[in-house]
């Protein structure tokens, strides 16, 4: 954050921001002009002169309640920070929770060796509306 000049702010309202920066992209990608209000962003009016041609990607990081939450509502990806296989069967029920609050897929993703991918793969394969990608490579199927 020092790099970028912005404060340093505490957990929930670095998701509040995050959640925030993410409305204004989609925003950005989806409309041909618009105005936003927010807690720590205010645009009026904005147009882009150029226009993205693919959609938007939201990659995310964060294993707390809050950033489940934000992962459900606006990213496409969460990586998996890893832990025992405890943890990890948590952290994906987690996730998968949030979506079907919210009705969106997001995708899990870890870069471990293959080793440890094998015997992960168990606790990501059930049902769910959460989708499973391991591996050194984007988009690896386990």
């Amino acid at each position: 954050f020092d790099m970028y000049g912005l404060d340093k702010l505490d957990h929930d309202a670095r998701h509040t921001r995050s959640k925030e920066f993410i409305e204004v992209l989609r925003l950005a990608w989806d409309a041909d002009k618009f105005s936003y209000e927010g807690c720590f962003y205010r645009i009026d009016e904005l147009v882009l002169e150029f226009w993205p041609s693919l959609p938007l990607t939201v990659f995310q990081g964060g294993q707390s309640e809050a950033g489940f939450g934000l992962a459900a509502q606006w990213s496409g990806w969460v990586f998996l920070n890893g832990g025992t296989f405890e943890r990890i069967e948590a952290v994906i029920g987690k996730v998968r929770n949030a979506c079907e609050q919210t009705g969106r897929t997001v995708r899990l993703m870890c870069s471990w060796t293959p080793k440890f991918v094998t015997q992960v793969s168990k606790y990501a394969c059930s049902t769910g509306r959460v989708e499973w990608y391991c591996g050194h490579s984007l988009g690896t199927n386990v």
